[in-house]
């Protein structure tokens, strides 16, 4: 409790004092916390307006930001058409919502987070210069995440408490933690496998761990499909990319062979229940096929 109060004020204090020179490292921190969100993640300092926090780091990101002549927008020319899509991603979900809302109110907040992560998306697109900064910005997520997923893991083992079911975390329900954990391991694994350092390797490598169990006792049908994908990716990948295949297949059948033995009966179960005939469907699996449908 005293390393999250400790770590949430250092950080900040960090990143108001360094933002309006560096903005790029009061960035950092604020997707820091938007993974992290503290407020969830040590729930004790609810108390403390941690939201604003959030606020002020974000308010002298976009100063500095500005102090940079708003970044480099020359370099937006090669990206400009992931750029259109996320444009109109961000709108497109910002009319449906102002559509199908009955509360103006939450239709409303919807929108403000729309734009807030479009402009987000925008200044760090703007601000990333260089392979130094895309290595920052990637040890990032995966510290993050990793430890996000072993908070999971220390409360499922020590704890008996399942933090992701069924309430989800941070205003995220169980598939959506899933799913970011699943789009977080390829990330993990691949600067695992890159580094020279073996400590950090093993950190890594520990984080994908934790993710992977965190995924299955989410009881998210959706993200254990997510992860046989990425698994059989990565496989692919490595035994293309990396020169010691024997290696590679002796460790992709640990991999499986544990995944399997974490996997207990109720999440084999739960997973199977995607095959299950139209009548034995639950409701929310028949919400997904009703959505793939009209997809």
């Amino acid at each position: 409790m005293e390393f999250g109060f400790t770590l949430t004020i250092l950080a900040t204090i960090s990143a108001v004092a360094v933002g309006l020179f560096n903005p790029i490292f009061a960035l950092m921190v604020y997707y820091a916390f938007s993974i992290l969100r503290p407020q969830q993640l040590w729930f004790w300092i609810t108390n403390w307006p941690i939201e604003r926090l959030s606020f002020c780091i974000a308010l002298v990101t976009i100063i500095g930001w500005a102090g940079k002549s708003f970044g480099n927008l020359a370099g937006l020319r090669a990206i400009w058409l992931p750029l259109l899509g996320l444009g109109g991603y961000l709108l497109s979900g910002a009319v449906a919502m102002q559509i199908s809302f009955v509360s103006q109110e939450r239709a409303w907040d919807a929108l403000l987070l729309q734009l807030k992560i479009g402009l987000m998306a925008w200044i760090t697109v703007t601000l990333i210069k260089n392979e130094k900064h895309l290595h920052v910005f990637a040890y990032l997520i995966a510290g993050t995440l990793g430890y996000l997923a072993w908070v999971f893991n220390s409360a499922y083992y020590f704890d008996g408490w399942n933090r992701i079911w069924p309430i989800g975390f941070g205003g995220v329900d169980n598939n959506g933690i899933a799913m970011i954990m699943v789009m977080g391991i390829p990330v993990a694994f691949f600067l695992a496998v890159n580094t020279t350092k073996w400590w950090i390797k093993v950190a890594l490598f520990l984080a994908v761990a934790c993710e992977v169990h965190a995924v299955l006792f989410s009881f998210s049908r959706s993200a254990q499909l997510g992860l046989v994908i990425v698994t059989a990716t990565i496989f692919v990948i490595a035994l293309v990319r990396l020169p010691r295949k024997g290696l590679t297949v002796a460790i992709a059948v640990i991999f499986v062979a544990l995944g399997l033995r974490l996997a207990g009966t109720e999440v084999r179960d739960r997973f199977n229940s995607i095959f299950n005939d139209a009548a034995d469907r639950d409701v929310s699996a028949a919400s997904r096929f009703a959505t793939w449908s009209a997809a």
